[in-house]
Formats: structure tokens, C-alpha cells, sequence
């Protein structure tokens, strides 16, 4: 099952750049935010870049009486987020030219209201229907922790392709959200935010050459041509690149020790639940064919070594463990072209990839078929 969240992603470290409105024009560059929230009289508010590196701060504003302001040039509407000092709630929102307005309440920055911004009205109306589809997946997903603590296998079954089949209507939905608004940079943001999850590189490669010429220069494209760049170095069929980590006895193991066998890189950390709650189906898995040339190899994105290896005993995972402890940085994440986790890839006995991001359910399926 995925219940998706993972301190991986969005909106921590992803900047979305449209190019919805002429440069040629210096006025129509600049934009202004007059915000209010109540309950807050004096402090700072704060406005940050989202950078892959993590949030960037812009600039900084004195609240008076519940009221601040913001204003510069922005050459691309952007995602940011704003918080304020001593708060660690934040909102993000699509920063574009013009006269932003924002209203929040102290205790709740996640409904603030903002007007001003067509992409940011955009990107809601999708966020709304994405919702609705996330609403799905948590129930079915309730149901289903209910139904294996009861140890009933048949609704777990069915509950499990009930899942599949909301995950496919979410992807065909987003797909089509991006094709209908192709001429807007809020469908580059879509496309390099969630697509990347769902599509091999091929797929991928027929959104982006369908984003009009005007937009070439959005770092979203950018990102999305990096992420199929990566995708199809690690597509089906082709050789799964070398990489050296150290166990969790700081022995280094490389991946090609395991070459002559089936092997399952699974990508995960401490705390990505929905990473954990997969480890009773992959060590059930395991078990059962591990003494027929299959094997897991883990890579952790964790940075706290501490808390890595008390997963790794809490959850029984026998198999070898590996990091480098330097979380989205890790070097096989950026080799694998990981956006997710859970994320695997599946590994032949020569080092050819099988398969991608194959759930415990299918991986049973696909090594009984193999291992014969």
C-alpha cells in the first residue's frame, strides 16, 4: 500500500518557475504581498525560496499589528513559503507579478487565504481533486491495517487493488490536468512534482516535448529533463550502475557483490512510515526465497545513524543494510533517480534492472515466475 509522504519531497525542495507574463516590460515584473494575520501584533514574517537544498530565505518583514508587506521584482512566478519567526507552521504559495493579498490566522497558516495569483489559483484547483483522490487511498488504507489485524487475507487482497486502481485514476487525472493545461507553467510544476512518481522516461519524454517553445526556459523543465535524463540511465533493460556503502557495521558492500543472484535494492528511512509498513510483506518475501538466489539489499536515506539501526531491529530486517548517512544527498538515490520512497529497483542475475518500484504483492508474483 502507499500512503504517500516522504520527508523527501514536495513542497520542501523543489522551485517552480513560469514564464506566464513578458520580460520586456520591467514593471510587469514586480510584484507586492499585503498580508494580515490575526492574532500575531509584532514579530517577523518570512519569505523563503524552495530550493533542492532546502528553504532559501528572500526577505524578511516586520509585522505591525498583525500586518506586513513584501515587494520586488520576480522575473518567473515561483513556489515559496512563508512563515513567521518563532512559528514553525508555514504556508507554501505560487508568487507571481502583480498585487498578492494575504490572510491567515496565528493558529492555522495552512488556511490562509490568497488572491492575486492565477498560478496559484491553478495549482489549488488541482491540489483540491488531488486531495480527493488522497481522501480515498487514507480510507481504503485504514481498512486495510483493520483487515490484517483480523488476518484476513482475502479483503487485504482486495483492498490492496482497490488501492491500484485510486492510484491509477490519480495518475490518468494529473496526466490529463497537465495535457489540458500544457500552455501554463503550473502543468511544468504537475509534471516535475508528481508525474515523475508514476511514469518511466518515456512517458515523461512525450509531456515535456509537449510544453510549448516560450516555456523552455522554466527550471521546472529543467528538472523534469534532468529526471528523465536519470530515469533512462536506470530504465528496464538496462545495467543497474555500480555504487559502495557501508553496512551498518561500516563495512562497505558494494552492489555488484551480488551479481549471480536476484537482488532487490529497496530505497527507504526511519521515518517513512509507509517505507515500514511494506517490511512484513518484504520479509515474508525474503523468507521464502531467499535460499533460491534472491536477495534485498537496503539503502537508507537516514542521517541519524542511531535511529537507522534501531528501525533495522525494531522491523527484524535481516538482510544487508546500507548508507552513507547523508540523507537526500545519498549517492545512490541520485544515481537511481529516486524521487520517492519506498522506491526499488528490481536486478537480474547479470546486473540488468527487471523492474522499478515493484510493491511485495508483485515482486512475490515476478520471482515465482523466475525462480521456478
Amino acid at each position: 500500500m502507499t500512503a504517500l509522504r516522504y520527508k523527501l519531497f514536495f513542497p520542501v525542495f523543489l522551485i517552480s518557475c513560469f514564464c506566464l507574463l513578458s520580460c520586456g516590460n520591467q514593471d510587469k515584473d514586480s510584484f507586492t504581498i499585503a498580508g494580515e494575520i490575526k492574532g500575531i501584533n509584532q514579530g517577523n514574517a518570512l519569505l523563503y525560496n524552495l530550493e533542492e537544498t532546502g528553504p532559501q530565505l528572500i526577505d524578511s518583514s516586520k509585522i505591525d499589528n498583525g500586518k506586513f508587506s513584501f515587494k520586488g521584482k520576480i522575473k518567473f512566478p515561483e513556489m515559496v513559503l512563508l512563515k513567521v519567526d518563532g512559528n514553525r507552521a508555514g504556508i507554501s504559495f505560487f508568487l507571481e507579478a502583480g498585487k498578492i493579498r494575504f490572510k491567515a490566522s496565528a493558529d492555522s497558516l495552512n488556511g490562509a487565504t490568497i488572491t492575486g495569483s492565477e498560478s496559484n489559483d491553478l495549482y489549488q484547483k488541482f491540489h483540491t481533486e488531488m486531495h480527493r483522490y488522497d481522501e480515498q487511498s487514507r480510507n481504503i488504507l485504514d481498512r486495510y491495517m483493520q483487515a490484517k489485524s483480523n488476518s484476513d487475507t482475502s479483503l487485504m487482497s482486495k483492498l490492496y487493488d482497490a488501492n491500484s486502481d485510486v492510484d491509477k485514476e490519480r495518475i490518468i487525472f494529473t496526466r490529463d490536468f497537465v495535457k489540458q493545461n500544457r500552455g501554463s507553467n503550473v502543468a511544468i510544476y504537475i509534471a516535475a512534482t508528481q508525474l515523475i512518481y508514476s511514469m518511466e522516461a518515456e512517458d515523461l519524454e512525450q509531456i515535456s516535448a509537449a510544453f510549448p517553445p516560450r516555456l523552455k526556459d522554466s527550471k521546472y523543465l529543467k528538472l523534469l529533463s534532468n529526471q528523465i535524463k536519470a530515469l533512462n540511465q536506470v530504465s528496464i533493460g538496462q545495467p543497474a550502475p555500480n555504487f559502495t556503502l557501508n553496512d551498518v557495521n561500516n563495512h562497505p558492500v558494494r552492489l555488484s557483490d551480488f551479481k549471480g543472484k536476484i537482488v532487490l535494492v529497496d530505497f527507504w528511512a526511519s521515518w517513512c512510515k509507509p517505507c515500514r509498513e511494506e517490511h512484513p510483506d518484504l520479509i515474508t518475501v525474503y523468507q521464502k526465497y531467499k535460499d533460491k538466489q534472491f536477495d534485498i539489499l537496503s539503502v537508507s536515506i537516514d542521517e541519524d545513524m542511531t535511529l537507522w539501526k534501531d528501525a533495522v531491529k525494531l522491523d527484524k530486517l535481516s538482510w544487508t543494510q546500507v548508507s552513507d548517512l547523508k540523507g537526500l544527498n545519498n549517492v545512490a538515490l541520485k544515481q537511481y533517480g529516486v524521487v520517492k520512497i519506498p522506491s526499488n529497483v528490481l536486478i537480474d542475475k547479470s546486473g540488468i534492472i527487471l523492474a522499478r518500484n515493484i510493491k511485495p504483492k508483485q515482486l512475490a508474483e515476478k520471482l515465482k515466475q523466475i525462480l521456478k
